[in-house]
């Protein structure tokens, strides 16, 4: 065969396999595209069939079921606040601070500290001692294993349910489709899309004073007397650093204590304090 016969058929060859690639990238996308597609409807299907199944709970006659506490004449949610401490005996001044504030401004009946740290370990922490000696009727910590699992133990935001509540139960439920590197996907995203758009009433929404909306340069880069109308506040503690990286250079304060939060001229300062002066026998 001559080159230019040679050359001639090469070519040939080449534009018939360029062709077929250039046929089949096309289809392989449109193919796992739909796969995906499918995959997803599979999946809401489920979700909404799991969550359907919750229509027909004790509190639940129908799947905008309202149980508000302003058709009660008594408080729906039980007066008890829920923490979570795993894995260490020691506390940080900060959960400390958390815990405390709960009980002096709260006044909870009962709280309840979920750990798998044993009694005897815990005991030695001085914050766990000025707790039980300030709080000794109100707060009990309950050993319980760590979880490996979402649906072994959950925990988000601050969330405020009745007994058995027709949307606390499908909240849980929800967590079946559990997407971990999606940040407010579970917690927020899932049940506004499948739930709250269609019965907006089973809910009572705090858009405001909750204070999850990101306070970090007023807690800690100004004095800001607003705190004190919130509910609650997400403190950002362990995201301070790069937050708020002005704040540690110019307090000289990389951890908060007893001692130092006493000259600290920011907003979790004045927090802080308002708790300690109400603590008796500090050590």
């Amino acid at each position: 065969m001559s080159g230019e016969l040679y050359l001639r058929h090469m070519l040939k060859s080449l534009s018939c396999k360029l062709t077929a690639k250039s046929f089949l990238w096309p289809l392989f996308i449109v193919s796992f595209l739909l796969l995906l597609l499918i995959l997803y409807y599979c999946t809401q299907i489920e979700i909404s069939h799991n969550l359907d199944g919750l229509q027909s709970g004790p509190n639940s006659d129908h799947p905008c079921a309202t149980h508000s506490a302003a058709f009660q004449d008594h408080f729906v949610v039980p007066n008890h606040v829920h923490f979570v401490h795993f894995n260490t005996p020691n506390f940080s001044f900060v959960s400390f601070v958390c815990i405390a504030s709960a009980l002096i401004n709260h006044r909870p009946e009962r709280v309840i500290i979920h750990t798998n740290v044993n009694t005897t370990e815990l005991d030695q922490d001085r914050f766990v001692r000025v707790l039980r000696r300030n709080f000794p009727l109100t707060v009990e910590f309950r050993t319980t294993r760590r979880p490996t699992h979402v649906f072994g133990f959950v925990g988000t935001q601050a969330l405020f349910f009745e007994p058995q509540s027709y949307f606390g139960r499908v909240w849980l439920e929800s967590y079946r489709d559990y997407r971990p590197s999606l940040w407010y996907y579970n917690s927020g995203e899932l049940l506004t899309t499948t739930v709250l758009r269609q019965c907006p009433d089973l809910v009572h929404r705090e858009p405001v004073l909750l204070g999850v909306q990101g306070l970090a340069h007023e807690l800690y880069e100004m004095m800001w007397d607003q705190w004190r109308k919130y509910y609650t506040v997400h403190l950002l503690f362990r995201h301070r650093e790069y937050l708020t990286p002005g704040d540690q250079n110019q307090s000289g304060i990389m951890e908060f204590d007893e001692v130092n939060v006493w000259n600290y001229n920011h907003t979790f300062g004045a927090m802080a304090r308002q708790v300690l002066s109400n603590i008796q026998d500090f050590p």
